[in-house]
């Protein structure tokens, strides 16, 4: 008995003994440095048609026009980015990236959710965050809001302890996006202030004369403008952060701005 209790106690501990895994051969990833979650050398907002897609600190976030938004988490390696995590198809995509200059080029080599590839898989130009814009931003720069809509910066107006205000909705000749615009595209109040807010819908040298619309979802508002015309609606700041307005026609384009607290 002692001899059998002395055996099974040399094979329990024998597992001291065995060697470690060997390390994976140096060319395994490529040459590559392996994938890591977390901040990487291309995290930034990009702008590619009607979406914007953001890579910030381990996450990723595509939006396009009124009905996509995918959240997820990306890993980057040395010019490969792969994404997974999304609710609708948590599966995993690969792209080779690169970026040049002002422009990220993503190309699919690996996508297992369909149709992804599709929208992913093209040029990607680097844009501002709202919060990073002054008063040197060129107007119709494109930039980001805090829900992701892009749109074409024109200004900001503080309407603090006003009553009423006015702007225009416009689509200005010579801009290639960023004239698809409200103008002052974002309007900065206190919270829970009341606005009257007019907006015009001007006609004249280099504005291509078309219907345009003012919706603020949150709070109901929808109204169509004509070209010439304007309309007039009582507007709510809210208690913080900030509130989305846009012109249901041309969404897509980026006609959009913003109320937001100061």
């Amino acid at each position: 008995m002692v001899g059998l209790l002395v055996l099974v106690a040399s094979a329990c501990g024998g597992s001291e003994d065995v060697a470690p895994p060997a390390a994976d051969p140096a060319g395994a990833t490529g040459g590559r440095e392996p994938a890591q979650a977390g901040p990487s050398p291309i995290d930034g907002d990009y702008f590619g048609g009607t979406s914007v897609l953001r890579l910030d600190a381990g996450s990723w976030t595509f939006v396009s026009g009124q009905n996509i938004e995918w959240t997820g988490v990306v890993s980057v390696a040395d010019g490969e980015l792969t994404l997974s995590g999304e609710a609708t198809c948590p599966d995993a995509g690969t792209y080779a990236w690169t970026l040049e200059g002002e422009m990220l080029l993503l190309e699919s080599i690996e996508e297992e959710c369909p149709g992804r590839s599709v929208l992913l898989s093209k040029e990607w130009l680097v844009v501002p965050p709202l919060e990073s814009v002054d008063e040197d931003t060129p107007k119709g720069t494109i930039v980001t809001l805090p829900d992701l809509r892009f749109t074409g910066y024109w200004g900001e107006l503080d309407v603090g302890g006003q009553t009423s205000a006015e702007i225009e909705v416009f689509i200005r000749e010579g801009y290639h996006e960023g004239g698809w615009a409200f103008s002052p595209t974002i309007l900065v109040g206190a919270p829970g202030q009341r606005l009257e807010l007019t907006v015009r819908s001007p006609v004249g040298s280099k504005i291509y004369e078309a219907p345009h619309n003012f919706t603020l979802e949150e709070q109901g508002i929808s109204v169509d403008i004509a070209p010439g015309e304007q309309a007039t609606v009582t507007v709510e700041f809210p208690d913080s952060g900030s509130l989305t307005f846009y012109c249901r026609r041309h969404v897509d384009e980026g006609q959009a701005g913003l109320l937001s607290i100061g």
